[in-house]
């Protein structure tokens, strides 16, 4: 799962001249992507290491990047 959202950040960064900041997946896609990581549960170090927010969307069936001006990360760091 990591590596196809990579995958999609380089296509998002290639059609839009900005790296994305927000994943948007299913619950199902995020146990997934838990799993490529040593730890799991460290749900901060997954977003770390993806450098964007996470939305779980319950009826979300792909998932999809975007990018919002007003992310969490851009307003903590103020």
């Amino acid at each position: 799962m990591l590596s196809f959202i990579y995958r999609m950040m380089r296509e998002f960064e290639m059609e839009h001249g900005m790296k994305p900041n927000v994943l948007h997946l299913s619950n199902a896609h995020f146990d997934k992507l838990r799993n490529d990581f040593l730890d799991p549960g460290n749900i901060e170090a997954i977003i770390s290491r993806l450098d964007m927010e996470i939305v779980i969307e319950k009826n979300s069936l792909h998932p999809h990047l975007s990018w919002m001006e007003s992310s969490y990360r851009k307003a903590a760091s103020f």
